[in-house]
């Protein structure tokens, strides 16, 4: 079987399943080198809890004030345009500094 055959079938993988095929075939490739890349029962516990935990990210996309700020900016540059002032390159990046620095 060569690899032309085999893509059709991995493309229709779950993400999941993708990086269990990508974890074999290191262990293989790697067995068959001659290097031990099993785990040990120990690691095998920490990637467990590590698997099991939730993590939570802030991003200024979920932070209240951000969202009221770059909304403030969006309303204010349509106000320009309606007011045949155009916006300029100076006033966006005004309006970006000031949305990312909330």
């Amino acid at each position: 079987m060569n690899l032309s055959e085999i893509l059709p079938a991995v493309s229709q993988l779950s993400n999941q399943d993708k990086l269990r095929l990508i974890y074999f075939l290191l262990l293989a490739v790697a067995k068959e080198e001659g290097c031990n890349l099993e785990t040990s029962d120990a690691e095998n516990i920490l990637l467990h809890q590590l698997a099991s935990t939730s993590a939570i990210v802030w991003s200024p996309q979920a932070d209240n004030k951000s969202v009221q700020a770059f909304i403030a900016s969006i309303k204010e540059g349509f106000n320009e345009i309606e007011q045949g002032q155009g916006i300029s390159i100076e006033s966006v990046e005004q309006m970006m500094e000031e949305w990312t620095t909330m």
